[in-house]
């Protein structure tokens, strides 16, 4: 199931070699994509990791992991929606 729904805007400037670059803000993904699950799967997820290096670009996809109280494992899609950092949730694939 395809969801887009978009996050509230969650992007960081860091500066690397003199330029400054915007990245997703990975604890709002997080928290973000937590909620999204716990939604479409009904249950409760005990923790959920997204990449911290994540350059902004409309329309780039990455990945969250995400793990429930039992242990079981599962990728979290997520979408880059617009130039400023806005995210949506596309979806989750147990592993």
């Amino acid at each position: 199931m395809t969801f887009a729904v978009i996050g509230a805007i969650a992007a960081m400037m860091l500066a690397a070699c003199g330029e400054d670059i915007l990245v997703v803000d990975n604890v709002a993904a997080e928290e973000f994509a937590a909620q999204e699950v716990q939604r479409e799967l009904g249950g409760p997820v005990e923790s959920v990791s997204c990449p911290d290096d994540v350059e902004v670009e409309k329309g780039k996809e990455f990945e969250c992991e995400a793990e429930d109280a039992d242990g079981a494992t599962a990728t979290i899609t997520m979408r880059i929606e617009r130039d400023n950092g806005d995210f949506s949730y596309v979806g989750v694939e147990p592993n």
